[in-house]
């Protein structure tokens, strides 16, 4: 697998693994807000229906202000509808690598972090119920000071739904032992 143009290597720098989330569980990560979504959807849909149609509706505020208050509501759900499409859209955006030195976590237009292995203050592997279905994990990762390009993130970074996330998890721990920065 060829590295994206964003990840750059030091010349004396070796790739050690890289790779992508799995496309299915990525994706379907959003699935419960999706089914909230489309339940929130219902009542604001038949309601904007009933007024658009001049048909009377039990209210106490004026028709204006219950038109913006249901366009607000119809637009909420649709936003809790389209995120697994958003996320499988993003999935396609995110990479992550693995080198003797640093790790990189490319997530879409959100950018780039890179950390350096002796950053790395804590490294765990993770199986969440959802993961579990997938036979996918995480390995998230606790730091420090991190170099952050076009992204001001949290102090921690993870690479997500991992088909092959133990033997990842194992690379990483060896590198940690072999540099001398085991957390």
């Amino acid at each position: 697998m060829s590295l994206p143009a964003e990840i750059v290597l030091l010349p004396d720098e070796r790739l050690v693994w890289s790779g992508r989330p799995e496309r299915l569980p990525y994706a379907l990560s959003g699935l419960a807000l999706s089914l909230i979504g489309a339940a929130w959807l219902v009542l604001p849909l038949l309601t904007w229906r009933d007024l658009r149609a001049g048909k009377p509706v039990a209210s106490a505020v004026p028709r204006q202000a219950l038109e913006l208050a249901l366009l607000a509501a119809i637009l909420f759900g649709l936003l809790l509808v389209a995120t697994p499409l958003y996320r499988a859209w993003r999935q396609g955006r995110v990479f992550y690598a693995l080198s003797d030195r640093r790790v990189f976590l490319l997530e879409g237009p959100a950018g780039l972090a890179v950390l350096r292995l002796s950053q790395v203050k804590g490294v765990a592997l993770e199986q969440r119920w959802f993961e579990r279905i997938f036979g996918t994990a995480t390995i998230h990762f606790w730091c420090g000071e991190m170099i952050v390009r076009r992204f001001v993130g949290p102090r921690y970074h993870s690479f997500r739904f991992l088909a092959q996330a133990p033997q990842v998890f194992a690379q990483i721990e060896e590198l940690l032992e072999r540099t001398g920065v085991r957390p």
